[in-house]
């Protein structure tokens, strides 16, 4: 069972101190999603986090800064990986 699409890169916290609304964030918050030839499309968040893997004792291990860890997106499952095309500009509108 797949959340739904992951987008990489993620955003950074440090890469919103200018941007305030980014802290309101939250599952289905409104997206629109900007194509390179000029299509937009409005899609929910469908949830955000940081990557982490379990070791062998359970533990889990954060491979990034712990004090700036990259946020990735996800969004919904029913979108496809050529639905949001490289060079895609994500925009919160929430």
């Amino acid at each position: 069972m797949s959340l739904g699409l992951r987008l990489w890169p993620g955003i950074r916290p440090s890469q919103s101190a200018d941007r305030p609304a980014m802290k309101g964030m939250k599952q289905g918050s409104s997206l629109e999603l900007r194509l390179p030839n000029g299509t937009r499309r409005s899609t929910p968040l469908q949830t955000y986090g940081i990557r982490v893997e379990k070791n062998e004792d359970g533990d889990l291990l954060l491979h990034d800064d712990p004090r700036d860890p990259e946020i990735c997106l996800i969004l919904p499952a029913e979108t496809n990986a050529t639905d949001v095309p490289q060079g895609t500009e994500v925009w919160l509108l929430d």
